[in-house]
C-alpha cells in the first residue's frame, strides 16, 4: 500500500505528530467537561503520538484539505478505533464518515469495537455501531463502549 491511500488520506509519517498532537488537544472540550487529566493529555503529545507511528499496534491515517491534516484515524489491533478526531471547523462536512469508509475497505470490521466519547456516540451509530453495555468512566474520562453491527 503506498502512503496515500485517496487524495485526501494518506498514513501518517513522523513528520506529522505536532500537528496531530494540535489538533487533538484542540478537540479536549469536547470529550472532557473540566481540565483534561494530564494522563490524557499526554496521550494526545507529540510524544505519544511518534511513539504509536513506531508502533505496529497502531496504524494512523490523516484526512487533508488544502496540505492541512484536519482528520485523524487510528487502529489499534486492526479491530479497534483508537482515535476518530476531525478539526471542529470541519465538524459535519463528511470526513468522520469518508475516513469510516476507509476503515470499511482496508480492515474486517466485523465485530471493529470502539470506546467513544459521549459527544461521539451518535456519528457512531451512524455508521452502524451499537452500544456494547454501560457507559464507563476511566480516570474522569466517560465514554461508551461500542461494537460494529454493520
Amino acid at each position: 500500500m503506498s502512503n496515500t491511500i485517496n487524495e485526501n488520506i494518506r498514513k501518517v509519517n513522523l513528520n506529522d505528530v505536532d500537528d496531530l498532537s494540535k489538533l487533538s488537544n484542540s478537540l479536549l472540550g469536547f470529550i472532557f467537561e473540566k481540565d483534561a487529566p494530564k494522563w490524557f493529555v499526554d496521550e494526545v503529545s507529540s510524544k505519544a503520538f511518534k511513539e504509536r507511528t513506531l508502533d505496529k499496534t497502531y496504524e494512523q491515517f490523516v484526512y487533508i484539505i488544502d496540505k492541512k491534516i484536519v482528520g485523524l484515524l487510528t487502529i489499534k489491533d486492526k479491530n479497534q478505533i483508537f482515535h476518530l478526531f476531525v478539526d471542529s471547523n470541519y465538524h459535519k462536512k463528511g470526513i468522520a464518515k469518508k475516513l469510516w469508509e476507509f476503515t470499511k475497505m482496508t480492515y474486517n470490521t466485523e465485530n471493529m469495537k470502539v470506546n467513544a466519547s459521549l459527544y461521539a456516540i451518535k456519528v457512531y451509530e451512524s455508521f452502524g455501531f451499537v452500544k456494547q453495555g454501560e457507559e464507563k468512566l476511566f480516570q474522569e474520562l466517560k465514554y461508551q463502549p461500542m461494537i460494529y453491527q454493520g
